[in-house]
């Protein structure tokens, strides 16, 4: 009688585990990407970072923040060398995120930057309330 036992258990993990991949497969994944950096390098590729987490996860299964603070607030200027990629990540469904500490800190009114951003009063801030939130975080 124990050994049926063990094995209908045995038989179940495998029910189990396709059930909890199912699960997870519909969770809606959260990710953060920082920019926090003056390289242009960084800038793109976290650009590229957005691109292939809408691409792998599907538009409607992930949740984007592009969040820039510091030096990297300059990768958010309508004339930076990465502004051309944000009516694309935008497009992804992403949100970035725009410091206005930072902007503050770098003379940046908001008629210096890019259309469609979301600002924020501290970028750092934003970032550790998602991480407590349970999102991913990435700095590229």
């Amino acid at each position: 009688m124990e050994r049926r036992r063990f094995l209908a258990t045995i038989g179940a993990v495998p029910m189990l585990a396709a059930g909890c991949a199912q699960m997870q497969g519909k969770q809606k994944q959260q990710v953060v990407l920082q920019i926090s950096d003056d390289n242009v390098k960084t800038w793109q590729t976290t650009f590229n970072v957005v691109n292939n987490l809408a691409n792998t996860y599907g538009k409607g299964n992930v949740e984007i923040e592009l969040v820039a603070f510091g030096d990297g607030i300059n990768a958010l200027t309508f004339d930076s060398k990465a502004a051309s990629r944000i009516p694309g990540a935008v497009g992804q469904g992403a949100k970035i995120i725009a410091c206005e500490n930072s902007m503050t800190r770098f003379k940046l009114s908001k008629g210096d930057m890019a259309p469609d951003l979301v600002y924020v009063r501290a970028g750092v801030q934003r970032i550790i309330e998602r991480q407590r939130e349970g999102w991913t975080v990435i700095r590229p």
